[in-house]
């Protein structure tokens, strides 16, 4: 399979020099994304009737997923001040997430869901002896053998990425409780950025197990774009206060 990959700078006042800072967009035919669509759209609805996707993962429902992600945040937070307990949620980020995970463990967790073979077969085909040029500006560099990543802006890919971190989701919290629905929102996810909430005790155990399964998956955390959110509840003149503070947490 060969195509082409756009870099594109990512947003932000950036040192453009670093390989880091640019965005890699696949550019491929149309026969190519009609194609790759008719399966994603097919696979994920089966996924979605067999109930094998996180419902706390967002980045591909019909409706704005973070508007539904910081309404469940705010929730919780008042909830809290309520009880007058305080928060604490931390944020994660996947270093150079798309462009490093494995297909190889996509393909074993679409084997482990009994997804059809055929359907696998064709996947591993889409990604098997992948090439591409790089193209920045009128500077053009290839071929390249890709030997790991989804290619974003192919239609299949952000349903291939959400399998792999759907693991993750899992771990944190395998199943939706139907009772108390504020604890329904114990992970949270856009593609690769992850909100945990949990008491503070617990919270270490959380990222910990999560970083473990990111790590299994063959991706890393980025460390320098974690954060810990605190909301503590203070006393003064008989009132409640809020104060926020933001910690580096990994």
């Amino acid at each position: 399979m060969y195509g082409e990959t756009q870099l594109i700078p990512k947003s932000g006042n950036l040192d453009l020099k670093l390989a880091g800072n640019w965005r890699p967009i696949a550019l491929q035919n149309t026969t190519y994304k009609l194609f790759t669509a008719c399966i994603a759209h097919q696979l994920e609805k089966w996924m979605k009737d067999n109930n094998l996707l996180h419902g706390n993962q967002k980045s591909l429902t019909e409706f704005e997923g973070c508007s539904e992600h910081n309404l469940a945040l705010n929730l919780l937070i008042e909830e809290n001040k309520r009880k007058l307990k305080s928060t604490y949620i931390t944020f994660l980020d996947i270093a150079n997430a798309f462009p490093s995970v494995p297909i190889e463990s996509i393909d074993g967790i679409l084997e482990r869901h009994n997804v059809n073979k055929k359907t696998i077969n064709i996947i591993k085909e889409l990604y098997r002896n992948c090439s591409t040029t790089y193209h920045v500006g009128n500077l053009k560099v290839g071929l390249i053998t890709v030997h790991k990543g989804v290619r974003q802006g192919c239609p299949l890919s952000m349903l291939l990425f959400n399998v792999a971190i759907n693991q993750v989701l899992l771990s944190i919290q395998p199943n939706m409780e139907s009772g108390n629905h504020m604890n329904n929102f114990k992970i949270l996810a856009y593609a690769d950025d992850i909100a945990i909430v949990n008491e503070l005790e617990e919270l270490q155990k959380d990222v910990t197990k999560a970083n473990e399964v990111i790590e299994w998956l063959g991706m890393k955390v980025k460390p320098s774009k974690c954060a810990l959110l605190v909301v503590n509840l203070a006393i003064k003149h008989c009132g409640k206060k809020n104060s926020i503070q933001i910690q580096k947490y990994l």
